[in-house]
Parts: C-alpha cells; structure tokens; sequence
C-alpha cells in the first residue's frame, strides 16, 4: 500500500505565532495532532490490508506538532473507522467526525 498521510486542517488561517484557534504557542500545553495515516479508500473504512496503513496491527502513526512520531492504538478511533462509520466525502459530516478521530488519536497519546 503506497503511503498516504491525513493532515489535520486548521479551520480557519491563524494568527502567526499561534495555533490554529488562536492560543500562542507558548500557552498551548499538550501536543496537538498534525497528522496521521490515511483513514480509507475510495468509501471504505473497513480493517483491511487496503484500508489500514499498519494492518493487522490497529494503531495509526501520529505526527504532532513538537515534530514527534508515535504510533498511537486508540480503541475509540480504531473501532469508529473500522466499524464503517467514517464519512469520506468531503463535508460539514465528514470534518467532524474526523475532527473526532483525531481528538481520540491525541488523547491516546
């Protein structure tokens, strides 16, 4: 499977020197999410050898934003993609839910 990356878009263009909801980084805490392995193909989200980056195993890698890797197993986003339930077209829908997806990915972290 060719590697793919999902980027996390930022919802609006930022202030310079702040992340994209507008904190500074110097106030930010934690460490957000900047991408991940690509999350279907073509529609499907089911866990497959076309679908899953690492398949069998059921984790992501997790590009943050300090520059870090790591790959992250995150049962609610595993189970939420494997499941079907991921919406990939490009919408109000589908920008929620993988805004979800990714919160669970940075809180697995």
């Amino acid at each position: 499977m060719p590697s793919k990356v999902v980027i996390k878009p930022a919802k609006s263009a930022p202030a310079v020197g702040t992340l994209e909801n507008g904190v500074p980084y110097s106030n930010a805490g934690g460490n957000p999410l900047f991408g991940t392995d690509y999350l279907a193909d073509a529609g499907n989200t089911s866990f497959s050898p076309d679908t899953f980056a690492h398949y069998p195993s059921q984790g992501f890698d997790c590009i943050f934003k300090d520059g870090s890797v790591q790959f992250i197993q995150s049962v609610p986003a595993f189970g939420f993609i494997s499941a079907g339930q991921l919406t990939t077209g490009e919408n109000n829908t589908s920008r929620q839910e993988y805004d979800q997806v990714f919160n669970w990915l940075e809180t697995s972290n």
